[in-house]
Parts: C-alpha cells; sequence; structure tokens
C-alpha cells in the first residue's frame, strides 16, 4: 500500500472517477474520522480518511496513479 495527502477537491473528484469505473465505493461513519472505502475481493485497496489539512489516501499498487 502507498499513501498521500490530498485535498478535498481533488479527493472528490477521484472518488467519483472510481465511482465511474465501476467500483463500489462505501462510506463508513464512526467515532472515528470518516472513511471512504474500495474493497476488491474481501480486500481493501483504496482507504480515503478525512483530516485535518486534506484526506490520507492509502491505495493498493497501480490502483491510482498520483500526479507528480
Amino acid at each position: 500500500m502507498s499513501s498521500m495527502i490530498m485535498n478535498k477537491r481533488d479527493t472528490q473528484t477521484l472518488l467519483k472517477n472510481i465511482r465511474n469505473a465501476g467500483y463500489e465505493v462505501t462510506k463508513k461513519v464512526s467515532n472515528l474520522p470518516t472513511t471512504y472505502e474500495v474493497n476488491l475481493d474481501g480486500k481493501n485497496i483504496f482507504r480515503a480518511m478525512i483530516g485535518h489539512r486534506g484526506y490520507l489516501i492509502t491505495y493498493a499498487e497501480g490502483f491510482i496513479t498520483p500526479r507528480e
């Protein structure tokens, strides 16, 4: 898994693109920060967790290509 920090607008665009690609994005709300997750065959391949200055994004290698 790799990780990066993204701002809210870019994260929302990324989530929209993931949904448009046919993946199911689930939103988990609890006492902890809200997270958005994508699971494939029972394995987590993407997670976006709300933080103080944006979203902490973790993803499986090759699932997304971060901008340089």
